[in-house]
């Protein structure tokens, strides 16, 4: 087993709450995309890999294909994470609380991202440690590595409120700790724009 566990949260079927959100054929092809260049970078012998969807019990049947033969899921249909994203994502890492407590690092990613390269992968791997983009005074919390204990920590022991930016608590919750910027060379979607921004303008 690798010390190094790449878990990835989706959402298959999400709820509409107080942000939008695409849904349906858009969105299941925008995670085929991410997944694809994702796995065109070799995790194998490097990291196990992990998915966790928490609004679907069943996965589109076009995603599992993309997947690693190895990997391992956790789903379960709860939408948690309806009122505030952030929320949905702490919960996420309970559920996958298990699996990530054998690991001594997370590497985690969303994967409704379109990687340009695969430079973050590789300064972590070079040298695992806590590994962040930081923007003004918060994280891109779409890529990051970290160690497995301060993440748990951080999942069961931080409540957002309803308006509250998980980026902005994570950065605020890692003050404490050491860790390395490593800028993310990627495109995320605009649900609201209907286009594919890149990092730098967003």
């Amino acid at each position: 087993m690798a010390n190094t566990l790449l878990q990835l949260n989706i959402c298959q079927n999400p709820i509409s709450g107080s942000s939008p959100v695409n849904k349906g054929e858009e969105r299941t092809l925008q995670y085929v995309q991410g997944l694809t260049k994702l796995f065109e970078y070799s995790f194998a012998g490097k990291a196990d890999v992990l998915l966790c969807d928490n609004s679907t019990e069943r996965l589109d049947e076009r995603l599992t294909p993309v997947f690693p033969p190895n990997c391992r899921y956790v789903l379960s249909e709860n939408n948690k994470g309806t009122t505030n994203k952030g929320t949905g994502l702490l919960h996420q890492w309970q559920m996958c609380s298990a699996e990530m407590e054998k690991y001594e690092w997370i590497l985690y990613f969303e994967p409704r991202q379109l990687l340009k390269d695969f430079k973050f992968f590789d300064s972590f791997f070079s040298k695992p440690r806590n590994l962040f983009t930081v923007r003004e005074n918060h994280f891109w919390t779409g890529i990051f590595s970290m160690d497995s204990k301060l993440l748990m920590d951080f999942a069961y022991n931080r409540i957002l409120k309803d308006e509250e930016s998980i980026e902005y608590a994570l950065f605020d919750y890692m003050s404490a700790y050491e860790y390395d910027h490593q800028q993310a060379n990627l495109l995320w979607h605009d649900v609201a724009a209907r286009q594919w921004l890149h990092l730098d303008e967003i």
